[in-house]
């Protein structure tokens, strides 16, 4: 089976945090507040400067990879396989968290 990559958002969050939540006996927002708490630690500590902010750009503020490269004097494939290297970072660290 392989992993995939799933992405944490206002309108999933509860959906990805329900089992887990039940299983561990712990409240839905107790398990946001730490998947968060992970998450961001990992962004922080564990990233490039350039994937850390091509992630936050794109995934916490929205903005578009056209956006974020011309911001950086880059190319968008650039800023796509930044925030490809990120993300997969970000999976492979978060996973055993949660």
């Amino acid at each position: 089976m392989r992993d995939r990559l799933i992405h944490f958002s206002d309108l999933n969050s509860d959906k990805i945090c329900f089992e887990r939540s039940i299983m561990n006996g712990e409240s839905n927002s107790e398990n946001r507040k730490k998947a968060l708490k992970v998450l961001m630690n990992v962004i922080e500590n564990d990233l490039t400067d350039r994937q850390r902010h091509c992630v936050l750009e794109y995934y916490f503020n929205h903005k578009k990879m056209k956006t974020i490269a011309s911001e950086l004097g880059v190319t968008p494939p650039v800023v796509t396989r930044h925030i490809q290297m990120g993300a997969a970072k970000l999976y492979k660290i978060t996973k055993h968290y949660m």
